[in-house]
């Protein structure tokens, strides 16, 4: 069973998850924050599960690429004050996995406390109301590479009139990868058995490289999109192989 989801306790005894996982979406900005010499990183999390979820995982990524977390806030309500006190902070960026109007007032309330550095955040900034926020202009986040699906999403736009949902890609890759294990297997052989389906040198699908773990959790190779003028674009590609 291939599934449409990041719950990674999904995953396992046959069940593979397409989703992008909140860890991984984490483990790529702040890859990209220590590349960029951003090593004091204050976090400001929403209290809901995703928040919290993003706020663990930041601190095993960080200690990995040698980043020091400086403090710590939680998105409950007062924007404002929680951002006042990660501005008084020696904070080089702050990491913020908001989505939607949430991110945008917690950026504005950031640079309303006079907060100048960078901010991080992850696949929920991939949203026309968060691209287009002033306060987040110059901000990293992980994704894939719009480019990818950018011809899907012209086709499927031409065809009905309107875009598409943002699982089409995922639904079309899913389809496309039992089509392409079904077409190669030996005669007799199980098109979709575990070793075919855990190679290690994974698939390219129009959101990118994947490949699935042991445990049946997709693998993504991820890039890092900047935000300039209410657009994404490309700071650092995705991986061409694993």
């Amino acid at each position: 069973v291939l599934a449409f989801t990041t719950d990674r306790a999904r995953a396992g005894g046959g069940v593979y998850t397409l989703g992008f996982t909140t860890e991984a979406q984490v483990a790529r900005v702040a890859r990209a924050a220590a590349f960029r010499g951003l090593t004091r990183v204050a976090v400001l999390a929403p209290q809901d599960a995703h928040g919290q979820a993003a706020a663990r995982a930041w601190d095993g990524a960080a200690r990995r690429h040698g980043i020091a977390t400086v403090a710590r806030g939680v998105l409950a309500g007062d924007a404002d004050l929680a951002a006042r006190n990660l501005a008084a902070t020696p904070a080089d960026a702050v990491f913020l996995p908001a989505g939607g109007t949430e991110a945008v007032g917690a950026a504005r309330a950031l640079r309303g406390a006079g907060f100048a550095g960078a901010l991080l955040g992850t696949g929920l900034w991939d949203d026309p109301a968060v691209l287009g926020a002033a306060a987040l202009e110059g901000g990293l986040y992980a994704a894939p590479d719009p480019a990818g699906r950018s011809a899907f999403e012209a086709r499927y736009a031409a065809l009905y009139g309107a875009p598409p949902p943002r699982l089409a890609t995922l639904a079309y890759d899913a389809v496309a990868l039992a089509a392409a294990l079904a077409r190669t297997a030996e005669p007799k052989a199980d098109p979709f058995a575990a070793a075919r389906l855990t190679d290690p040198s994974g698939f390219a699908g129009l959101d990118g490289l994947f490949r699935f773990g042991p445990d049946g959790v997709a693998e993504r190779g991820l890039a890092i999109l900047e935000i300039r003028s209410g657009r994404a674009f490309v700071a650092e590609p995705g991986p061409a192989a694993f």
